[in-house]
């Protein structure tokens, strides 16, 4: 006869063999609750043709020249005169560029040459802006003060003419002068001006073509040298470049000039509509793929986080404006990979 063994003893037998099934149930998904692991999602991809025409951004400059035009200037004049077409080579053919020229001398006393009247505007509509150039320059003549400014001749027209600089352009100053600054403003009073004028001076950028005697440049009026001068606190101070006015390859110097105010101002690029996966972005022409990277290691683009764009350092791998580039990309949303 088999003796009854107490409950007391049999309890934790019995809760060791039923507990693990009681936590299986407890830990149970509802029946509508889908849980499983698949490992990281695909990113959708982007893949889309674009046309040329909508890589070219409508940037806009507004390009104010400042020409010496004392006694000893007459051949650099010339210079600005022969080699006009090859500095509007860099930008002014760019269709979707919208730029605008106005040009003034460094005698106070005088009224601007072209570009600041309803009647002879100088800009990306005009017929022949070479040649309308080109004529303004040879109204200057050498007959202007012998104490040559640039301040206060730009201070005087952009003043009197203040729609002259647009709210959306960046402002450009092409100083032409063998001679120093002499105005009575002051730098700091002129780069006060300039940045109400512009609400910022990186909207500002200068360039100086100067014969100062520290470059090599004979002496034709007053000794200067451009370290510690005013010139140079201006073209520091507004991210600007400088071209030696007694360089014998003047023309290259005008190229070169041009070529510059393009890339700083109308680099094409192209806005995305989505976030890529950096190491997924590609870009093509004719089915070749364009590398991405500075110019000079092989380069065509490059990606700006911030605009969220790609930007084309030219668009010269594509002479037709109907011709179109391929992109593609992994969208990044976000999820980890």
């Amino acid at each position: 006869m088999m003796k009854r063994i107490p409950l007391r003893f049999l309890m934790p037998f019995v809760l060791s063999f039923l507990l693990p099934f009681v936590l299986m149930l407890g830990c149970a998904k509802a029946p509508d609750f889908l849980h499983h692991v698949t490992g990281s999602p695909l990113a959708a991809k982007y893949d889309n043709l674009h046309r040329i025409k909508e890589l070219q951004g409508a940037s806009q400059a507004d390009i104010l020249w400042v020409i010496d035009n004392s006694a000893s200037m007459g051949d650099w004049q010339r210079d600005v005169q022969r080699n006009t077409g090859l500095f509007m080579q860099g930008f002014a053919k760019k269709a979707a560029f919208d730029w605008k020229m106005g040009l003034i001398s460094t005698d106070t006393n005088d009224e601007p040459y072209v570009g600041f009247r309803p009647n002879d505007q100088l800009n990306h509509q005009t017929p022949d802006p070479v040649q309308a150039f080109s004529s303004a320059v040879g109204q200057l003549g050498t007959g202007g003060d012998t104490s040559e400014k640039a301040f206060e001749p730009i201070y005087r027209a952009l003043t009197n003419h203040a729609d002259f600089v647009r709210k959306n352009a960046v402002l450009v100053l092409i100083i032409v002068t063998d001679a120093p600054e002499q105005s009575r403003m002051t730098e700091k009073d002129f780069l006060a001006f300039l940045s109400v004028t512009k609400g910022d001076l990186k909207k500002i950028y200068t360039y100086g073509i100067l014969g100062p005697q520290d470059w090599g440049c004979r002496q034709t009026d007053d000794r200067w040298h451009f370290a510690g001068s005013r010139y140079e606190t201006l073209i520091n101070a507004t991210i600007g470049k400088t071209y030696k006015l007694c360089d014998p390859d003047f023309g290259k110097n005008l190229t070169d000039l041009g070529q510059d105010i393009g890339r700083r101002i109308s680099s094409p690029q192209l806005a995305l509509k989505s976030r890529p996966l950096l190491g997924t972005l590609h870009v093509f022409y004719h089915d070749k793929e364009l590398p991405g990277g500075p110019r000079d290691q092989g380069g065509f683009w490059m990606y700006d986080f911030e605009r969220n764009a790609l930007v084309f350092h030219d668009l010269d791998f594509a002479p037709g404006d109907d011709e179109q580039v391929r992109v593609v990309y992994q969208v990044d949303d976000g999820l980890p990979r």
